[in-house]
């Protein structure tokens, strides 16, 4: 009778070892992500929580506010293919915003905020887009500085946008960092710790430990 050799396991397990290695791992999915100075600052935060999950790309510049990026929205889709998009501003008004705010205050504000997020919308129909509520403010500069940012109102078009167009509202930066929309300088540390300061010293940013929080909220 002829005998058939047996393969032993240890070879078995390398080979299938070696397929597995050959196989390329699937591509990340992209998170993209648009906002001000506070998505600045908290980028390494992100990548430090995110980077394992998606390819994360920002879009993101101090001072900037929502119309800045708007009108290039259609044209990011195309660049970085995103599977899911984040749209994260405080109340900037400046640059873009400037000319509505100083015609017509708040409500000049609150108007280029709407459209810059309606286009955001149409740019991006079909995929998840995440809108951020900022945190309140509590601006030790020169009230010209920061007259919007964090201003409830806005937060409260947000949420009714959102509502209206089927985006998500994402109110975990707020919660987190300012409960029920009220300032605190001292919240837990990420994630449960002892209580720590989470703004900087301007009211209006973040500490390194507030920035994990802002980070954690974006990617949430």
């Amino acid at each position: 009778m002829r005998r058939r050799r047996l393969v032993p396991v240890f070879v078995v397990s390398l080979l299938l070892a070696a397929m597995a290695s050959c196989t390329p791992a699937p591509p990340k999915p992209t998170l993209l992500v648009y906002g001000d100075s506070l998505t600045v600052i908290s980028e390494q935060a992100m990548d430090y929580l995110y980077a394992s999950k998606y390819t994360l790309v920002f879009r993101a510049e101090g001072g900037s506010a929502m119309c800045d990026f708007s009108g290039e929205a259609v044209a990011d889709r195309l660049i970085y293919h995103p599977s899911r998009v984040v749209i994260a501003f405080t109340g900037n008004d400046h640059t873009c915003v400037a000319k509505d705010y100083k015609e017509s205050g708040t409500a000049g504000f609150l108007a280029n905020y709407s459209h810059a997020l309606t286009q955001f919308h149409v740019a991006f129909a079909g995929l998840p887009i995440s809108v951020v509520a900022s945190p309140a403010m509590h601006s030790l500069w020169p009230a010209d500085w920061f007259p919007e940012n964090g201003d409830p109102a806005l937060n409260d078009l947000y949420k009714t946008l959102c509502a209206q167009d089927g985006m998500t509202y994402n109110s975990a930066a707020d919660d987190s960092l300012s409960p029920a929309h009220v300032f605190a300088w001292k919240r837990p540390r990420f994630v449960n710790g002892p209580m720590v300061v989470v703004r900087s010293g301007d009211g209006v940013h973040l500490s390194p430990d507030g920035e994990l929080w802002y980070a954690a909220a974006l990617g949430a």
